[in-house]
């Protein structure tokens, strides 16, 4: 049965030039995402955070996923800013200038996001971005477009009430859709869909420029015998902002864009009604916090109706609610509910595992198709692992750890290097001895602790998210 496997995850700060955790061009770190990409089959690999320094890891990381590959290059990517920058001029933006790295006015965080996939596997195609928003495709050529990768820009609209609630003005009907080819009615012309700033200017406002907003690419499946609706599959990533307030804003506003729903011509003109759709994001919103209907997440997974209550008839992917964790921390929550609290020492990979801020949601056609996805979990991966090319990846970071020694002013044996003045290089090391021990052997397997701290102070705060979807004829007879 023919599949692509999608990966979205939140590697932070993607291209930061730290000597002592990611390397030059951050290439120990590309030597574990290859490990962790051939060991899965990964297809599709969003990553967000990316940095806007990032071109040397991305590069990186495309000639890792490549190397040893005895055909022409598999891999390609696409990256691109995460905001838009002009404020009337020509939108939707055309082109990478007219976008900006900042999520916010005088934000500190300044990202984006890019989109590595495997371009000659006969399962699938990436189509071109309607419009040359990214910092476009590498490699070039291949007979690759020049372009994927676009940002959602158009959505239901959205509008406070008498009350002064923000909220969706109309919904989505798209048996309507169909018979009225997406003209009349105001849901039917799609709005100009503004995101809240992480900045401080008036947060809660939502913006057209200079707010973080979700990315998409469009793979066209090999699936024989299917109309092109039934074949093209949206891929929609989506970093919120951290406040949590503004991210429950922004995860709503986020499940009304615009292809969720339908897919549009360079003219900005709908086409068609998406058959599927796969989206997810680091929404920093906690699954645990609210009942059912999931809160900000209902925009999501309700049905289509042709008003407010209306959603993009997505399913939830990572259930039970609450129970599937997604970030890693090394300490237990404080009394600020920040991790800031005492060290965790459990000898169990589940333990070191907390908010449930990342998820996946999907549609398919159920007749010809189906979806399965996962919070991956990268502790338990590093501590179980006896792949040779994973335990390879953890040995790439030895020289990093060497220059950290080599650079301390001293080395404790259970805080490790040290600054001047007694601050840790590595935040969070409680055993240095026994970490530095497992990275020389590439073998955590006689600490749970020293590999959930691999992970979170080398690799990312995050676990990836996998979503396998497959297709074929014998789907039906399920």
């Amino acid at each position: 049965m023919p599949q692509v496997k999608v990966a979205i995850w939140n590697i932070q700060n993607f291209g930061i030039g730290n000597p002592y955790t990611r390397g030059v061009a951050s290439s120990a770190l590309s030597t574990f995402i290859k490990a962790f990409v051939r060991s899965q089959e990964i297809d599709v690999l969003a990553i967000m955070e990316v940095t806007p320094k990032a071109a040397p890891s991305l590069n990186m990381l495309l000639e890792t996923l490549n190397l040893g590959l005895l055909e022409e290059p598999l891999w390609a990517y696409d990256w691109i800013k995460s905001s838009v920058r002009l404020e009337d001029a020509d939108y939707p933006p055309t082109n990478p200038d007219q976008l900006d790295w900042r999520g916010g006015p005088h934000s500190p965080r300044r990202e984006g996001y890019a989109l590595f996939w495997r371009y000659n596997t006969g399962r699938f195609e990436v189509r071109p971005s309607n419009y040359a928003m990214s910092e476009g495709v590498h490699p070039h050529g291949h007979g690759l477009p020049g372009n994927i990768i676009n940002l959602i820009t158009h959505g239901l609209e959205f509008d406070r009430n008498d009350e002064g609630i923000w909220d969706q003005v109309d919904g989505y009907n798209p048996r309507i859709e169909q018979l009225y080819p997406l003209q009349d009615g105001r849901a039917h012309n799609w709005s100009i869909l503004n995101f809240p700033s992480v900045g401080r200017a008036d947060p809660r406002q939502p913006r057209r420029t200079l707010s973080r907003r979700p990315a998409y690419c469009v793979l066209d499946l090999n699936i024989a015998g299917k109309v092109e609706a039934e074949r093209l599959c949206p891929i929609i990533c989506y970093h919120a902002p951290s406040n949590k307030s503004i991210a429950n804003l922004a995860t709503r506003l986020s499940g009304l864009s615009r292809e969720l729903f339908v897919l549009t011509d360079q003219h900005n003109t709908p086409r068609l009604h998406n058959d599927l759709v796969v989206a997810g994001g680091d929404y920093n919103y906690n699954m645990a916090e609210d009942p059912y209907p999931i809160g900000p997440y209902e925009k999501y997974v309700n049905s289509y109706r042709g008003n407010n209550t209306g959603g993009a008839d997505c399913t939830e992917m990572l259930l039970p609610r609450g129970t599937v964790r997604t970030t890693v921390q090394l300490n237990s929550p404080g009394r600020s509910g920040r991790f800031n609290g005492e060290a965790i020492t459990s000898h169990y990979p589940v333990d070191y595992l907390f908010t449930s801020i990342d998820q996946l949601f999907y549609r398919i056609n159920p007749i010809f198709s189906r979806a399965e996805g996962i919070a991956f979990n990268l502790i338990s991966y590093v501590f179980n692992s006896i792949d040779p090319e994973v335990l390879g990846s953890i040995g790439a970071f030895l020289p990093l750890l060497n220059k950290a020694i080599g650079d301390a002013d001293s080395v404790d044996d259970h805080l490790g290097p040290l600054k001047p003045g007694g601050k840790q290089i590595y935040r969070g090391m409680t055993d240095w001895l026994e970490f530095y021990d497992s990275v020389v052997r590439t073998d955590f397997s006689t600490s749970v602790r020293s590999a959930a701290e691999f992970i979170h102070i080398f690799i990312s705060d995050h676990l990836p998210l996998v979503l396998t979807l497959s297709w074929g004829e014998e789907q039906s007879q399920q």
